[in-house]
């Protein structure tokens, strides 16, 4: 070999072809596309809102629930609801109660008495609901303030008895 030759053949191959040309040529790196940043933010915002809007339904839900262990039935579900939901502190509000014991198992019920009162007041009512259909009781309330106002129902049954204690908000008549 020739050292000519061999200076010829680095010389060219120095040279870039014309299709290499613009592979080799540096691209600026940029990050994501304004529009897609935007879309991921609507996105991720939408999503947030979804979970608060559900969190506010779940928190305002007019069936308040809770268990009671009134042996030999087992953990009792008391499911308390409002007519009108939120109540109102003017005029009568029914208040039902709805039972379900473990495996649909009926629980014969002698009385259902409830006492109530604001979380923050001394005063204290009392009723009594009514049997109104299989596993369904419903007495009225009365409240005289707006705020948090607790319920205690108490199940008396022949083997015993069993309490379970709600919080009920009552809000303002718009």
């Amino acid at each position: 070999m020739n050292p000519t030759d061999i200076q010829e053949d680095d010389a060219g191959a120095g040279e870039p072809e014309e299709g290499n040309a613009r592979m080799s040529q540096a691209s600026p790196q940029r990050g994501m596309r304004t529009g897609t940043k935007l879309t991921l933010l609507v996105v991720s915002l939408m999503v947030i809102a979804t979970g608060w809007v559900m969190w506010q339904q779940l928190k305002g839900s007019p069936t308040r629930q809770a268990g009671v262990d009134l042996p030999p039935y087992g953990v009792v579900t008391v499911q308390l609801t409002t007519d009108p939901f939120p109540p109102l502190p003017t005029g009568a509000v029914q208040m039902t109660l709805r039972l379900q014991a473990p495996g649909g198992r009926m629980v014969p019920l002698d009385r259902v008495s409830y006492t109530y009162g604001p979380a923050d007041g001394e005063d204290i009512f009392q009723g009594e609901a009514q049997p109104v259909a299989m596993e369904t009781f419903q007495g009225p309330l009365r409240f005289t303030s707006v705020g948090d106002w607790w319920v205690k129902v108490r199940l008396e049954y022949q083997g015993g008895s069993g309490e379970v204690q709600f919080t009920v908000p009552v809000k303002p008549a718009l």
